[in-house]
């Protein structure tokens, strides 16, 4: 049964979302901005935050008769930073984090937008609101260390990773990917 006459676009960069894996490196660095994800039913079209769209391993706001037709991801600036640990090229992670940051054009001021996001930490994308609290308060770049150290999640531990070694590579993987947002925050860091 055709459900809209817009064709939907499913690609293999789309289903990340459609599944929910806490593993898969796609989705989570759109929980940061504040994106929507629009679902088309056989009745109507509704659009959910990225924040409720996803509910917990492989769990997601999808209806029984929906599908995945758009992302809509608002544009950031340049103070943005990824990393991830995986065992190999192309599997998926062990852990990872996304950050953006928006700086105040005054020197030594705190971050005026801040977001860091870690995931293979938990069913879903978990938001270190304590590292962001720090960032919003504080220089940021005398608080890298301690927005890290603030990064707190309970990961699940598997035959692939410990909880004990997700959890320490969650807080490294912060400090570095808030060094790469600071550095294209402030033009010191191309791409």
């Amino acid at each position: 049964m055709l459900l809209s006459s817009r064709k939907p676009r499913v690609t293999w960069a789309t289903r990340p979302f459609g599944i929910a894996a806490p593993w898969a490196a796609a989705w989570p660095t759109r929980i940061p901005r504040p994106a929507r994800f629009v679902l088309q039913g056989r009745k109507d079209t509704r659009t959910v935050l990225a924040a409720e769209f996803f509910q917990g391993l492989l769990t997601t706001a999808l209806g029984p008769d929906e599908i995945l037709v758009e992302v809509q991801v608002p544009r950031q600036g340049p103070g943005w930073g990824f990393a991830e640990v995986a065992r190999r090229s192309g599997d998926f992670a062990l852990a990872g984090v996304v950050a953006l940051v928006r700086r105040k054009p005054e020197p030594a001021a705190p971050c005026e937008f801040a977001r860091l996001v870690g995931f293979g930490v938990g069913d879903r994308p978990v938001r270190f609101h304590a590292a962001e609290d720090i960032l919003l308060s504080e220089d940021p770049e005398l608080s890298i260390a301690r927005a890290a150290a603030a990064v707190t999640c309970d990961p699940p531990g598997d035959v692939h990773a410990s909880a004990d070694y997700r959890r320490h590579l969650a807080s490294v993987l912060a400090e570095d990917v808030l060094r790469q947002a600071l550095e294209r925050a402030s033009g010191r860091r191309r791409s």
